[in-house]
């Protein structure tokens, strides 16, 4: 059996995880897949699960180089760092201003440029194939190379990886990331994105096998590239989440809700945050007792946390990664938060995605409470199959309390959407189904159709 599976070089940022949507997606992927067969290249600082992939091989500054002018100031060099780490606005604004290195008119400059915004989306390290990772390739002797690309350093890496290996490419693109980069303000994004545009086609047009998160982007790039593209995207083991899924939607005494995962800036933060005030005054007008628990990287947290200080009933504690904890929170959440900013920047990241946790959320029976634009694909998602409580306008706190004190009084309805979505997360999401098309359009980019 294992023979008719090829030799799988992952290409990522990140690798094999529970921890990050990424890291997720490619686990419940290629979880069935044989571990003698797949390996793993990546470069940013997360303890790889070993549990599908243990050969794995971590691009670190040895493997990197600045690129011109940043090689020339020392203050951008990293020690002890990886490659490709995922370095903050603030980090780099931190570079700028350090005493005596650049004047306060350069800051000033660069900020009017969009120099510091785009430093901080992996772009500033170019990847050499020294030695040592030819030969890691060698011995691994890939035939299908599956890449997910987030910047321009990772498109020209696969590039250089596909001369040097000679394999079949499938890529699969989880985030509209160009258009992003193309409207931050200032020259320098706008450069960038064209050439990152530029070099994003050109692996799209190699590549064998297409895919995208979801079927709204597979649509909008088959339009862009002239291509055809494939839906895939997470594919948690139903049997799981439905053995820990929610069982009754009566609820006696505080009203549970749960928000799990990231908080990002540029994607759910701003919504999160009026979600918080809303319950919050819920409690203090005594209309509600309730809760929101945010499940998140604390370390990462901070100011959401601020931003949230002072409000009643909100909680924060570190999100799990160990599959069966995570799909018991599930499980017991009363409520599931799903919100999206609805400012314009926010809207063109996540248009075309579908977050990581929306099967596991789905698969749960715990019914969704959605804020966020009707442009977004996953809000449109839910909406159209009548499996969450969806608020797509922009709402005052008075607004948004009064269709979360609905939402929570209801539990006929609540009850309703959290099976719809339990069935159509089984028959469109569950790994028993996903899986085996996923690994027939691996097999299909090997044999060059």
């Amino acid at each position: 059996m294992n023979a008719a599976f090829p030799r799988v070089l992952v290409v990522t940022p990140q690798p094999f995880n529970y921890i990050t949507g990424l890291g997720i997606t490619i686990s419940n992927l290629f979880a069935a897949w044989p571990a003698e067969k797949l390996a793993c290249l990546y470069y940013e600082g997360i303890t790889p699960e070993t549990g599908v992939c243990k050969k794995v091989f971590r691009l670190t500054d040895v493997d990197g180089r600045l690129i011109f002018p940043l090689n020339l100031f020392p203050i951008f060099h990293r020690e002890n760092k990886h490659a490709g780490s995922s370095t903050s606005v603030a980090e780099v604004s931190s570079k700028f201003s350090s005493a005596g290195v650049l004047k306060k008119s350069l800051k000033r400059l660069s900020a009017a440029m969009g120099i510091g915004e785009t430093l901080c989306l992996g772009n500033i390290y170019r990847y050499r194939l020294r030695e040592h990772l030819r030969k890691w390739l060698n011995e691994f002797n890939p035939e299908v190379l599956y890449c997910s690309v987030a910047s321009l350093s990772d498109v020209i890496l696969v590039i250089e990886l596909s001369k040097v290996t000679n394999t079949a490419i499938v890529v699969h693109i989880m985030d509209d990331w160009v258009e992003y980069q193309k409207n931050i303000p200032g020259l320098v994004p706008r450069l960038w994105a064209r050439e990152a545009g530029r070099q994003l086609r050109r692996l799209i047009e190699k590549a064998n096998v297409r895919m995208g998160i979801g079927a709204a982007m597979c649509r909008e790039f088959e339009h862009r590239y002239g291509c055809e593209f494939i839906p895939f995207q997470n594919c948690p083991e139903s049997s799981l989440w439905v053995k820990n899924g929610r069982k009754t939607w009566d609820v006696a005494g505080v009203f549970r809700f749960v928000f799990s995962g990231a908080v990002y800036n540029t994607c759910n933060s701003m919504s999160l945050i009026r979600l918080a005030q809303a319950i919050s005054y819920l409690n203090i007008t005594c209309r509600l007792s309730c809760v929101l628990e945010i499940h998140t990287n604390l370390a990462h947290s901070s100011k959401i946390i601020e931003a949230v200080r002072g409000c009643h009933g909100i909680e924060f504690k570190e999100v799990a990664s160990e599959q069966g904890a995570v799909a018991g929170l599930y499980g017991s959440a009363d409520a599931l938060l799903l919100p999206f900013d609805f400012i314009e920047q926010a809207r063109r990241l996540s248009q075309y995605s579908m977050p990581t946790k929306l099967p596991a959320y789905m698969l749960s029976a715990s019914p969704m409470f959605v804020y966020g634009p009707d442009s977004i694909a996953a809000i449109k998602y839910v909406t159209d199959n009548g499996c969450g409580y969806v608020v797509n306008e922009e709402c005052s706190i008075n607004r948004l309390a009064d269709h979360l004190e609905k939402f929570c009084a209801d539990a006929v309805l609540r009850r309703s959407i959290a099976l719809r979505a339990q069935d159509q997360a089984i028959s469109s999401f569950s790994a028993e189904v996903v899986r085996p098309l996923f690994a027939d359009q691996i097999c299909r980019a090997m044999q060059g159709v």
